[in-house]
This record gives structure tokens, sequence and C-alpha cells, in this order.
């Protein structure tokens, strides 16, 4: 960010910074390889020491990726090198345990506006520290994605998920085993009822990740009648479930109308 911001100063704007690093011409986002390419020259240009593997350049676009694409819009290039809030990837998660729950809340206590949180593949972690992670990251008003694949969590830990502000737009618990009462507990609670209305907690919500969760058919009533509420939904990831034949009947009631431009169901 700050290298791109270096050349904001050199009198290079945003849209020329795109266009450049975007080699073939006739496309809207970035490839790993197209980002990889442009900034490697920023950095030369620069005179900045700069060495990635092929993982870290893969895992630096997934950080700049916001709708998880697999490439970088303008858009995104644009918050990215704007944003002076603070995107976060925890790859120690011992401050978010019950024991510590206090320091956690204390690290986002001093921490700018965080938008963005990766724990992703931190199974120790438990309902208690994603308890304790949501209690801190719950301040911050334009929070908007969290994923958490793999964090250790059962059906108790999806309620920690519904402490977060109503500008969430992403949800990945993919590979923890959240089950259908985790997902009830979920599609529940990103419900308001509102003298017998019913609408969404979270207005923005795009995108919701449950791969291999141990969900079943009995949830997908609750998912069913979820889905034609989030109006700005458009990715949801099932797979690898046992949801079996009546369960994705189930389910697929509810997508009439519905504004989802992918759904995953690999068995």
């Amino acid at each position: 960010r700050e290298a791109m911001q270096a050349l904001g100063s050199m009198g290079v704007d945003i849209d020329t910074a795109f266009a450049a690093f975007n080699q073939d011409g006739d496309s809207k986002t970035l490839t790993v390889a197209e980002f990889k390419h442009g900034l490697e020259a920023v950095m030369t240009t620069l005179q900045i020491p700069f060495s990635l593997e092929e993982n870290e350049w893969a895992a630096l676009v997934n950080k700049l990726d916001d709708d998880w694409s697999g490439a970088i819009s303008l858009d995104e290039f644009k918050n990215f090198i704007e944003n002076t809030g603070l995107d976060l990837k925890m790859d120690d998660v011992a401050k978010f345990t019950d024991a510590m729950s206090e320091d956690g809340k204390g690290f986002f206590d001093t921490a700018p506006t965080v938008l963005h949180l990766d724990v992703s593949d931190n199974p120790m972690m438990g309902d208690a520290g994603l308890a304790a992670l949501c209690g801190g990251i719950c301040q911050f008003a334009s929070f908007e994605t969290l994923r958490a694949p793999n964090v250790g969590i059962g059906p108790e830990g999806v309620r920690s998920v519904l402490m977060l502000q109503p500008q969430l737009v992403n949800l990945s618990l993919s590979h923890n085993s959240i089950g259908s009462q985790g997902l009830i507990t979920l599609c529940t609670g990103m419900i308001e009822d509102s003298s017998g209305t019913q609408r969404p907690r979270y207005p923005f919500f795009q995108r919701l990740e449950l791969d291999t969760c141990h969900l079943t058919e009995e949830s997908m009533s609750a998912l069913a009648n979820l889905i034609p509420l989030q109006t700005n939904l458009k990715f949801l990831v099932l797979s690898n479930n046992p949801l079996s034949s009546t369960g994705v009947e189930t389910m697929a009631s509810g997508l009439g109308g519905s504004t989802l431009v992918e759904l995953h169901l690999k068995a």
C-alpha cells in the first residue's frame, strides 16, 4: 500500500496504475500474474527490495479480493490503496481464548477501523475464542468480512457471529462442525422481525461459505427462509454436506427471485 501511495505522490493516479497492471487490456480485473508483474515493476522503480513465494502472491491477491471473485477489480484496487483502516490476518489467536478474552478486546481497542479479518486454520480457537474475537470486532460499524474456516467451533460458536454489525458482507465458517443446529441459529439470527415483518439483519450480505460443516436437510428450511430476504446474496457454498436430495429441494424452494450468482453443492 505504501509503495502504491508513493507512486501517487509522484503523479501516477490509481486508474493509470491499474491500467498498467492490467496486461491483457480487455479485462476489468487483475489476475495474480498481472498483479505480481505490476507490483514487482513498482518495487523496482522505487528501488524497494521485495520477494514473495507464489503462495504468498496468491494470499496477497486474496487479501485485496473483497468479493472473493479470485481477481482484483478497480474498486478493490482503489480501496486497498486509499484505505486507512486495518486488514488483519491473525495466525496466532491465543489472546482470543476464553482465559484472555479481555486482552483480545484490548487489542482491537488500540486498532484503527478493521474491515476484513481472516483467522483461518486456527482449530484451537473454539467457541470461546471466536466469542472473544467477535466481542472485539463488533465495535467496528464498517466491518465487512470474517473468514473463519477451521477454527474449531460448534453450533454454539455461531452465536458469536451475530454480534457483528449490520454492515457484514462476507462470512466463511467452512470446515467447522456447526451442524444443522448451528445453521438454524445463524439463519434465525440473521432475520429481524419487526411488527410481524421479516427483514435481514445484514442487508448488504453477499457471500456465505459453509463447506464441510456437517449440515443436513434439517437446516434447509431455515436457509430457504433466509435466502429471499438477503436481496444482495450472490455466493452460497454448501459443498461437502450430507444434505440429501430432500434437503436440496427444500433449500431450492427459497431460490425463486433470488440474486444468487453462484451456488456450490459439490458432494
